[in-house]
């Protein structure tokens, strides 16, 4: 049986899928087995030619990176209904749950970590931007890469929005390929693995970011015992980017590469950066693990092979093995 017979027809975002194997994260926890793919390649090949893409682009030339996940999808999509397989109680837990929030919130709120918000929009605000949301990833997609959260597995995790996203696909014309689509936890692999020492050795990085000066001076330690050569900070709002305006002059030929942490408004915040003519990578969590490496093992695809405790593992709860 194929991967994609798992699958009712409707969930098919593309007619390719890959197992989903990154090289230097042998041992990783809470990923999905698979992941759609344009195409016949394998991820280890596929992951290689995502980072020359990134290393090619460092210093000389804008490739923005926009990841999308739950959040994301819930503000491009809506609310969507819990995905039809799995266990029965699961799936009624999250029934339950998904009419609650259909029915009586008004707000949009999410959290990349405790206390760390990656957005706080009303109900009427996202309608009222949702396409403009629409326009920015496509925007994205003409430029560089959405990273999305297409890899599913034994325990269903985002599937629920994989027909509302076909949908939006084939409504907006756009064809996920190799050079536009890039699995979702690349990203992580690139930042946190075997790789980040290419990208980051000798760079002047610039950071967007809302983080308060201490937390700005912990990531800052860490990103310099990564052999940066510089850190400079592009402050934001911490729940509200999507509305922030940035002016690029500061920073005009004086940096190799940009992070964001910008929550679930990044798109208007990754275009707004075109003007530095360098890649703009969203990092999202990425930030929290600078902050505080402890938190890699909260993530899949945060803790390379050569720093897997496998007697660690045993101590996480259920939902971060």
């Amino acid at each position: 049986m194929s991967p994609l017979s798992k699958l009712p027809c409707q969930y098919h975002v593309l007619p390719h899928t890959a197992p989903f194997h990154i090289p230097g994260f042998k041992n990783n926890y809470r990923v999905g087995n698979m992941t759609f793919s344009p195409g016949e390649m394998d991820t280890e090949e596929w992951f290689e030619i995502f980072t020359e893409r990134v290393l090619a682009s460092v210093g000389n030339a804008y490739l923005p990176i926009c990841r999308l996940s739950d959040g994301e999808f819930t503000v491009l999509l809506g609310q969507q209904p819990w995905y039809m397989l799995g266990p029965v109680s699961k799936r009624l837990r999250h029934w339950v749950g998904y009419l609650y929030r259909k029915l009586f919130t008004r707000r949009f709120k999410a959290a990349t970590w405790v206390g760390v918000s990656s957005g706080d929009y009303s109900h009427r605000e996202i309608q009222e931007f949702r396409n403009r949301y629409t326009e920015l990833l496509l925007q994205i997609a003409g430029k560089g890469m959405l990273a999305m959260h297409l890899s599913y597995g034994q325990f269903p995790f985002q599937e629920q929005f994989f027909p509302a996203l076909k949908k939006w696909l084939d409504r907006n014309g756009l064809v996920l390929t190799y050079e536009n689509y890039t699995p979702f936890y690349f990203v992580y692999a690139l930042l946190t693995g075997p790789k980040r020492h290419a990208l980051f050795q000798g760079r002047r990085v610039l950071l967007v970011n809302g983080a308060d000066r201490e937390k700005q001076q912990r990531i800052e330690q860490s990103l310099f015992r990564e052999g940066v050569s510089s850190v400079d900070w592009c402050p934001i709002s911490r729940d509200r980017s999507f509305y922030d305006q940035i002016d690029t002059t500061p920073w005009q030929n004086k940096v190799d590469l940009v992070l964001v942490g910008a929550g679930v408004g990044k798109p208007n915040i990754l275009l707004q950066l075109q003007p530095l003519n360098v890649p703009v990578i969203d990092a999202g969590f990425v930030f929290e693990v600078w902050a505080d490496p402890d938190r890699r093992w909260h993530r899949p695809v945060c803790v390379p092979d050569d720093e897997y405790i496998p007697a660690l593992v045993k101590f996480l709860p259920p939902n971060m093995k």
